[in-house]
C-alpha cells in the first residue's frame, strides 16, 4: 500500500494567496496548492468480526505527527515537490523562485 492510500496519512490544502500562481517543476503545470500528506496517528477499534476475522473501526481520535515527515505533493503530477513546511509556503508565496526551482530539478 503506498503511502497514499494509507489512512495514517492526511492531505491538506496549502492554498496560495500570491497573484501568480506557482508553476510546478516536475509537470510545469499552474498549480494554487500541494497536497500536504502527513502522519497522524489514528485509533481505531479492533474485534472480531462477522467473517470470523480481524475487523476494524474507526474510533474518530486522530492526533498529527511531527510534520518534519509531511510531503507536499503537486496535485497535479502526484510527485514530492518538498519535504520542508518552509520551502513548501516559499514556493507558493514566490519567495525564492529561481532558488527552489534549481534545487528542485537538480
Amino acid at each position: 500500500m503506498s503511502r497514499y492510500d494509507d489512512p495514517r496519512w492526511t492531505t491538506a490544502r496549502f492554498e496560495s494567496k500570491c497573484h501568480k500562481m506557482a508553476k510546478c517543476p516536475k509537470c510545469g503545470k499552474e498549480i494554487d496548492y500541494l497536497r500536504d500528506f502527513s502522519p497522524v496517528w489514528q485509533e481505531f477499534k479492533a474485534f472480531i468480526g462477522k467473517n470470523g476475522s480481524l475487523d476494524f473501526e474507526t474510533a474518530g481520535n486522530e492526533c498529527p505527527m511531527d510534520s518534519r515527515d509531511d510531503e507536499y505533493v503537486c496535485p497535479e503530477c502526484q510527485e514530492v515537490l518538498f519535504i520542508d513546511y518552509q520551502q513548501a509556503e516559499n514556493f507558493l508565496k514566490g519567495v525564492n523562485y529561481a532558488d527552489t526551482m534549481e534545487r528542485i530539478k537538480g
